[in-house]
């Protein structure tokens, strides 16, 4: 719902006049879009807040009422996308599951058509909590659900997933729900995710670099021969020290990981950076094998803040330097990440079509 709240600009709005109605629709509008507690309604200094703003003495909802008014306006808002949908012939579905930082799983769904005007159109469906396992057959469960919901079921052409086992299962029992009504979706209507596939392909050449432990399993990257990358950053012999890629980086990592994990080694990193007379001061992102481009992002800041990381590993870590010429491998390894990231930068685009670019 935050979504399409989004969407509606506030530029020009005017109240001209205060009701209790319009004051709890007001409040569910700032509390889905800003992601705040339902018992914010109580909080003494976002009342004063309101009333100074109405310059008058309102009356605050109670935390029941603003829940009521979200229902009813989340009822609202889908009777209004079933009804946009229903001129609609075809749409494509991209889904996706991911657990929250309380360890909650849950699986979004966002559909994709082309308007009347040749325009691009998308919308979040719907976001299920996931219990139990995360089979083909539950997922398919979920979805069936979901596309019946708002009379899609005849009309998807094609779903996007990322290129986990459990969704290929998903699709084989989608095939054999749909056929009655829609005999045209099979499993080859199964769009693998372009981004996702990047970042398979970009765990393999790290896994072969040595500069991950694990990386996903990816049947279709087999037959991809890593060799002459792997052989572009050969172990070198610098003032007696063995030089590799995978060490340097597992290095760079150590320091990005100890920076952002205490509170004191943060405060010695942005002091280097004041004293280098930095005016870039943001933390150098970590990497993460389930996060794209991380990796070629975590480099690139380290790139940026050279000296402060060659600080902090001297006077902080107390570990040596790292040398120019290990500081050259990690510049040539981010030129090789490069192309991928520009890949999936273009890939993950929603407004504008991206087939043409393949």
């Amino acid at each position: 719902m935050a979504n399409i709240f989004d969407r509606q600009s506030t530029r020009k709005l005017c109240f001209t006049g205060y009701t209790a109605e319009t004051t709890k629709e007001e409040l569910v509008r700032f509390i889905c879009q800003a992601a705040a507690p339902w018992n914010i309604v109580y909080k003494k200094y976002f009342i004063r807040l309101l009333r100074y703003i109405a310059q008058e003495e309102i009356s605050i909802p109670s935390t029941r009422a603003v829940k009521e008014k979200a229902f009813k306006l989340y009822s609202e808002l889908k009777i209004g996308i079933r009804a946009r949908l229903e001129g609609v012939e075809k749409v494509a579905i991209t889904l996706d599951c991911w657990t929250s930082a309380n360890r909650i799983s849950f699986l979004g769904l966002t559909v994709h058509w082309i308007d009347e005007g040749w325009k691009m159109c998308e919308c979040v469906l719907a976001i299920c909590q996931l219990e139990g396992t995360h089979s083909g057959k539950c997922l398919s469960e979920i979805v069936l659900e979901v596309l019946s919901d708002f009379n899609l079921s005849a009309k998807v052409c094609t779903m996007t997933t990322d290129n986990v086992s459990n969704n290929t299962a998903m699709m084989a029992k989608l095939e054999r729900e749909l056929r009655s009504v829609n005999p045209h979706f099979t499993t080859k209507r199964h769009v693998m995710c372009i981004a996702h596939v990047i970042n398979l392909v970009m765990q393999a050449e790290l896994k072969a670099l040595d500069v991950v432990d694990e990386a996903p399993e990816v049947t279709f990257v087999d037959e991809v021969d890593l060799t002459d990358i792997v052989n572009d950053f050969p172990a070198e012999e610098s003032a007696g020290l063995a030089i590799s890629l995978g060490g340097i980086v597992r290095r760079l990592r150590e320091v990005v990981v100890a920076i952002r994990g205490s509170s004191k080694k943060e405060a010695k990193y942005f002091s280097y950076c004041r004293q280098l007379n930095m005016t870039e001061m943001s933390r150098i992102p970590t990497d993460c094998p389930t996060r794209w481009s991380s990796t070629f992002k975590m480099l690139r800041g380290c790139m940026g803040k050279r000296f402060v990381i060659d600080m902090l590993l001297s006077n902080v870590l107390r570990k040596r330097s790292l040398l120019d010429v290990e500081w050259d491998l990690i510049e040539k390894f981010v030129d090789l990440l490069k192309p991928l990231q520009q890949g999936t930068s273009v890939a993950i685009q929603s407004k504008a079509p991206t087939l043409m670019r393949a």
